[in-house]
């Protein structure tokens, strides 16, 4: 299994149990803060002497020492070291990305449907009571057998009244 696959799979077990709604809040963060170790390699081996690879990665105070220091050509040592683990570093910035992400999206999704519940049951308790006519209609509409539901009444013959 390549390291692409190994990565959705990771990504399908942590987002098993989101609904549709918070794995499309997950899929699109993720694709938006994730790190491509491809790109990360090509940064590394072309400029990695000025620290490129630091600044893609989100490592800004190493990013800047390189930059600052590239002139002696201790980066560009550095860099073809970091060539060998950059793809590893990569992975590893994805997945504990993908960990915070999925605890934000937790969070945050519990705390709104929290909030929604609450909005809702104040809602109901503020609900004014149903009119009598209404209340009536129902009460009529229940004493009615269920092939007659919802059948308008100029349609229903009462046998009481004998009217349409």
């Amino acid at each position: 299994m390549d390291a692409v696959a190994k990565e959705q799979w990771a990504l399908a077990l942590l987002t098993a149990t989101f609904d549709c709604s918070q794995q499309k809040f997950f899929q699109a963060e993720y694709g938006r803060r994730r790190r491509s170790p491809a790109v990360a390699l090509a940064l590394c081996l072309t400029l990695g002497a000025f620290g490129a690879h630091e600044f893609y990665m989100g490592r800004l105070v190493s990013a800047t020492l390189r930059l600052l220091f590239c002139w002696t050509l201790i980066p560009l040592l550095l860099a073809l070291i970091d060539a060998w683990f950059i793809t590893r570093r990569a992975h590893a910035y994805n997945t504990r990305m993908a960990h915070a992400l999925a605890e934000i999206v937790e969070e945050s999704f519990a705390a709104v449907r929290a909030d929604a519940e609450a909005q809702v049951g104040m809602a109901y308790l503020r609900t004014p009571p149903m009119p009598a006519r209404l209340q009536q209609s129902q009460r009529e509409q229940r004493e009615q057998p269920t092939w007659l539901q919802g059948t308008p009444d100029w349609l229903i013959l009462r046998e009481n009244d004998g009217s349409r």
